[in-house]
């Protein structure tokens, strides 16, 4: 029964789509109310270009509506109707034009990507919070809004800067954002590009590691792709000798130190200072060396106390045949 339902629905879908193609432009105007007049101020700007006079322009576009008011007002009314059942059809089925995905997902070709991985309201909520984010805030959101735009430059940059590193729980969103830049970061050369995407890469995993079980290997791999740029990015993003803080060399030490790998932690705050990132590595690594000692002297006293136990069967084993000889 659902089969046969479905199939109808196909027909009528079809059906209405293939009558409205064999319109001329100007009567499928007429048959959406909201169409007819953009298409008759369309048609007239498109005269004044081409003849390069306003008069002649309006003198050579007719109105459209040449029909009496009642046949005009029947074919808005159906127009209407069809246009509704059109639409209702496409909402049923999921289905998508993808010619409606505008800003820089129509522009860069991804837009097949962009409706097959968020549904309507994600998409939405990511325009929205990335038109909160843009100052001054624009009336059109430019990531799937508008005219299409070319990216100049990295798209792997701007799809990563859509993810938001906060409380709020879009961490779905957020790691299909993180997974397609990381599709698109193998096209990137400009190693400070690739330095910040794997930043975010590391924040946006590292807040949701006790979420999810492989949010914490995802925020170490994200620190160790930072720490394999490190040398170039410095030379990078140095101003008048001084380079900023990384994220990676900090994130990943104090993973190392909270599983106790103090070792590991010593050598990446010594790797950052040498490669000139600011931060107090030499205070961090005081700390970590400290706790290295800690933990150094309680694992010999653990080995001692182990052998004594060890060897205390074999003192009394020794003193049980004394005691029989004598």
């Amino acid at each position: 029964m659902h089969r046969e339902i479905k199939a109808q629905r196909a027909t009528v879908l079809r059906s209405c789509r293939s009558r409205l193609d064999r319109l001329p432009d100007a009567r499928r105007a007429r048959w959406c109310p909201t169409g007819a007049k953009k298409f008759e101020l369309a048609a007239r700007r498109a005269q004044r270009r081409s003849c390069g006079d306003a008069d002649a322009g309006e003198r050579a576009v007719p109105r459209i509506s040449q029909a009496s008011r009642c046949t005009r007002l029947a074919r808005l009314m159906y127009g209407n109707i069809l246009f509704r059942v059109v639409m209702g059809a496409e909402q049923m089925f999921g289905r998508s034009s993808k010619s409606k995905v505008g800003g820089i997902i129509g522009g860069n070709g991804l837009s097949e990507w962009w409706l097959n991985t968020f549904t309507e309201v994600e998409r939405e909520l990511i325009c929205e919070r990335n038109l909160q984010a843009l100052l001054p805030r624009p009336k059109v959101d430019p990531i799937s809004h508008g005219p299409n735009m070319k990216v100049v430059g990295s798209l792997a940059s701007f799809v990563v800067g859509w993810a938001a590193v906060g409380k709020l729980d879009h961490r779905s969103i957020d790691y299909h954002l993180i997974a397609k830049a990381e599709d698109l970061v193998d096209d990137v050369t400009d190693v400070e590009t690739r330095h910040f995407i794997f930043m975010h890469k590391a924040k946006i995993y590292y807040r949701w590691r006790d979420v999810d079980d492989f949010a914490l290997e995802k925020a170490i791999e994200g620190c160790r792709q930072q720490i394999a740029v490190s040398k170039q990015a410095a030379r990078a993003l140095e101003i008048d000798g001084d380079i900023p803080s990384h994220h990676g060399f900090k994130q990943l030490a104090i993973i190392e130190e909270k599983r106790g790998n103090y070792g590991e932690a010593i050598a990446l705050c010594e790797q950052a200072k040498s490669d000139g990132w600011w931060g107090d590595w030499d205070n961090r690594n005081g700390r970590l060396r400290k706790k290295l000692a800690v933990a150094s002297r309680t694992v010999v006293w653990l080995s001692l106390e182990q052998r004594r136990f060890e060897f205390v069967p074999v003192f009394h084993g020794l003193q049980g045949r004394l005691a029989a000889q004598g």
